[in-house]
């Protein structure tokens, strides 16, 4: 049997609209919002109605809230984000800005999960071998990040602008690989899983590449 829980993203915290959800550890979900604001999930079939009557406007029954908040940033603190992604390895959640009218900069945030505070903060820089040239004037700015997953000390982020599938190595902050997926239309969302990458479009296609 499935579920789903709708939220009051109005309650405590405003949680505005979610940008990205992702599992975590001992089956918790987090979905965050284009603002930092997150709340994290946790499946439960002995939930208590009553109780969580002011979290939930359905499935009250089934769902337990575990947390609700906002994450702070420094270098990220002005832009929005449209992904997120959970590496199991760092027990860590990751973040990446997407460009505004007014700024163009791409910060990646990282978060400890036992107490979701911020614990690293990185512009990345692009390797020579990354097979990804920028003229003059451009920059990893432009990408519009709006998937994302971690793996093998890798963070793999998937731009709706370009279509480009980037590859940030984690350990040297730096893009190693770029590629363009052809035919990928509007993605809204990434899934590491195996060797292979799960793409999702706005229109519920799946598309599946082999990992970089």
């Amino acid at each position: 049997m499935k579920s789903h829980p709708i939220i009051d993203v109005g309650f405590s915290v405003d949680l505005g609209r979610f940008a990205g959800a992702v599992f975590l550890d001992k089956g918790e979900l987090i979905a965050v919002g284009e603002n930092k604001s997150y709340v994290v999930l946790k499946p439960n079939d002995k939930a208590n109605a009553d109780s969580n009557f002011r979290y939930f406007r359905e499935s009250r029954d089934q769902f337990d809230e575990v947390a609700r908040s906002r994450f702070g940033t420094v270098r990220a603190r002005m832009l929005y984000i449209m992904s997120a992604a959970y590496d199991a390895a760092s027990n860590s959640i990751y973040t990446i800005t997407v460009p505004s009218n007014v700024v163009k900069r791409m910060v990646v945030s990282r978060f400890d999960r036992r107490d979701m505070v911020l614990s690293e903060e990185l512009v990345p820089t692009l390797a020579r071998s990354a097979g990804l040239t920028l003229g003059e004037d451009r920059s990893l700015g432009e990408y519009m990040i709006t998937g994302a997953a971690v793996g093998d000390g890798q963070l793999y982020a998937i731009s709706a602008a370009h279509s480009t599938l980037l590859t940030l190595d984690l350990a040297t902050h730096r893009i190693v690989a770029a590629h363009v997926v052809p035919g990928l239309r509007n993605p809204v969302g990434l899934a590491a899983r195996g060797s292979d990458l799960y793409l999702l479009g706005a229109d519920g296609t799946v598309t599946v590449v082999a990992r970089p």
